[in-house]
């Protein structure tokens, strides 16, 4: 049974590219947390393998919510570290010109704007993971966690690359940015509800037969 239900999921997670980590998060991270899993031998190479399947589905998930949010940004600095990499920082600014990083701060970066992004990059978090019940509450504060780790990482990145190609200081700072990614405590208010074109609810986690321990 468990083995046909991890292959189920891989299967239905494969047929929608945008939310299909979501929903393995959300099976994976409740399978793991069932404790008929871990108390049965026979079942320990399925832990190990949805453990491995939930830390792959992270990865993918936080860099997809990053690129999400913040697609200005991360499409140009993209093209920036491909240069440096290839061409080396000196010669960057021949190919992306000062003035489309000016153009990508003045539209894009602004403290209100960073904000913004910010906000709903943790409401979208909280829609595609948090389908109600305690559970579904941790693996959001989870991965919010992780996702505001992640941002403030990448972020700090792009401040490298802006100082080292452009000898420019995104606004605001990558340590303000941080500040008000973890500020954004899990389920705010109406973080958890609603709908929408980003809201992922599956019918049930596929593995709550393993929560009764049948």
């Amino acid at each position: 049974l468990a083995s046909a239900a991890l292959a189920w999921l891989e299967r239905v997670a494969a047929r929608d590219a945008k939310h299909g980590d979501a929903a393995r998060l959300k099976n994976y991270g409740f399978f793991l947390e069932a404790p008929a899993p871990r108390a049965v031998d026979a079942l320990r190479p399925y832990v190990a393998q949805a453990a491995d399947g939930f830390a792959k589905a992270k990865s993918r998930y936080l860099a997809w919510s990053v690129s999400y949010a913040f697609a200005e940004h991360a499409a140009f600095f993209a093209r920036v570290e491909e240069l440096v990499g290839a061409r080396g920082a000196f010669e960057v600014q021949i190919h992306e010109p000062r003035t489309a990083l000016l153009a990508l701060a003045e539209k894009h970066g602004a403290h209100r704007a960073i904000a913004e992004k910010l906000k709903k990059m943790h409401t979208r978090c909280a829609k595609h993971l948090d389908g109600g019940g305690a559970s579904g509450a941790r693996l959001h504060d989870t991965i919010w966690r992780a996702l505001a780790e992640y941002f403030g990482a990448t972020y700090e990145r792009w401040a490298q690359l802006a100082r080292l190609c452009y000898a420019y200081e995104l606004e605001p700072p990558a340590a303000e940015v941080a500040q008000i990614a973890l500020a954004l405590t899990p389920h705010a208010s109406g973080a958890g509800g609603g709908g929408g074109a980003d809201h992922y609810r599956p019918a049930d986690t596929i593995f709550s037969v393993f929560k009764r321990g049948r």
